[in-house]
């Protein structure tokens, strides 16, 4: 019975050995951060463009098969006009990824880049891909094996980090819906190995595959275009966009790249982010490091002028005094005691507030002040138009108290306000009235018949 015991036990340490390694690997796996988009793109200061191009204008180019083609003339079509970044219409064509020269191509694509100094590159490809994978030493894979999935995913992750190591911001544009089911297999194929290397080297991923499907998730031929209308998308091939499909992808894409633009110049404000050079082309920094000021509000309060041209107040500076007065001692006798008075500077943007006027005639009715304290020693203030208890303005205005107006019930003490009848808030049930219009839709023409 014992040599049983320990057979069985000397059986189980292989299973033990097995069950202890995937825990460690587990441990491990679940401890290292994920990758995401913010944390691998960290050169350009935590924005996904560089805030500082060269001569403060992008560069976009689309990079792709003949899907590439029709996106490029759209986006062209969309960026019409923006006078911060350039595009050409023709795009650079990118042979299928499946090729034996594809890693030539990508060599040859990466040094057009860096020479055009492109700062935005759109990816779209992949309708090509729907083959065996030709390898360079001549073999090749059989379409949608491991194999063909493992080399793919390989070279599409080569793909995204030559282009990332030359500071380009990358977007990459799924493949859409098709016509045909197997065609439309391989596209679903493509576009889950692409999205995860996407999120795995931190680019931007825009699914086209989803804005192309219908109401009830199918190929359809007909939808709705940008401005609501249903037209044509797709063409007869079932594969292609028509010149409406393409202008509705360029706008998903077009508003992803917009706003990565704008974060990009809000990131330019950061002090120290750019080089000294870089940062002495900002134009809100060049008032802080004694450029010219543009004339505005500020320009004109410290030159003593409104803005209707009369005469400003200037900064009041600081006059602190004092004041003797005569007290009691608890003796009775008389003494004098001196009270300090403070008198802080006032700022003239301050003065220019409190003591505006809505005409020469007539002066404006001030509300209430709210003051709130800024880093750095700055304060900011707002005035807030009075509420009155009779809802009249007037020589018998009656003026709330501060506790009882509305912004101080809503925004300090978190009070709900109650809705007036009729308005959007009311949302009683049955509405008020509803009983006296039910009566008056039943009674007859002539009235209610007298007892």
């Amino acid at each position: 019975m014992r040599f049983a015991c320990q057979s069985a036990a000397s059986a189980l340490e292989p299973v033990r050995a097995l069950l202890l390694a995937l825990i460690v690997a587990m441990t491990a796996t679940l401890a290292a951060p994920l990758p995401s988009a913010h944390a691998q793109n960290t050169s350009f200061g935590g924005s996904f463009i560089n805030p500082f191009p060269k001569g403060d204008v992008h560069k976009l180019r689309i990079v792709g098969d003949y899907f590439a083609s029709g996106l490029g003339w759209a986006m062209a079509e969309t960026f019409t006009g923006k006078r911060t970044l350039t595009l050409e219409r023709k795009p650079i064509i990118l042979p299928a990824i499946r090729r034996r020269s594809f890693r030539a191509k990508v060599s040859e694509l990466v040094t057009q880049l860096r020479k055009d100094g492109v700062t935005i590159v759109v990816v779209m490809t992949g309708g090509g891909d729907q083959g065996r994978m030709h390898l360079e030493n001549g073999g090749k894979f059989a379409a949608r094996t491991s194999l063909w999935r493992r080399e793919y995913a390989r070279r599409v992750d080569l793909l995204i980090k030559q282009l990332k190591q030359q500071k380009i911001a990358v977007y990459w544009v799924s493949l859409p819906v098709m016509r045909k089911r197997r065609r439309d297999e391989m596209a679903r194929i493509v576009n889950e190995i692409v999205r995860e290397k996407v999120y795995l080297n931190g680019i931007k991923f825009i699914d086209a595959y989803a804005r192309f499907l219908s109401e009830r998730g199918r190929y359809e031929d007909f939808g709705a275009d940008l401005s609501g209308k249903r037209r044509r998308l797709r063409e007869r091939n079932g594969e292609t966009l028509t010149a409406a499909g393409n202008l509705k992808l360029a706008h998903f894409v077009s508003r992803e790249i917009t706003r990565d633009m704008q974060a990009a110049r809000a990131r330019r404000a950061v002090p120290l982010l750019g080089s000294p050079v870089q940062q002495r082309a900002i134009a809100p920094l060049s008032s802080r490091q004694g450029g010219a000021q543009k004339p505005g509000w500020n320009a004109a309060v410290r030159k003593g002028l409104r803005r209707d041209g009369r005469r400003a107040p200037r900064d009041q500076r600081a006059d602190p005094g004092q004041v003797k007065i005569k007290v009691r001692a608890a003796d009775g006798r008389q003494r004098i005691r001196t009270i300090k008075l403070a008198r802080p500077a006032i700022s003239a943007s301050v003065i220019s507030l409190m003591t505006k006027r809505a005409s020469r005639a007539r002066a404006q009715k001030l509300g209430d002040t709210i003051t709130r304290d800024l880093d750095g020693g700055l304060t900011v203030m707002s005035s807030i138009t009075p509420a009155s208890a009779s809802g009249v303005d007037g020589p018998k205005k009656q003026r709330l108290p501060p506790t009882h107006t509305a912004f101080y019930r809503v925004l300090i003490k978190g009070e709900t306000l109650a809705p007036k009848v009729g308005r959007a808030d009311d949302f009683r049930w049955p509405p008020l009235g509803a009983s006296d219009q039910r009566s008056r839709a039943v009674a007859p023409r002539g009235g209610v018949p007298r007892g």
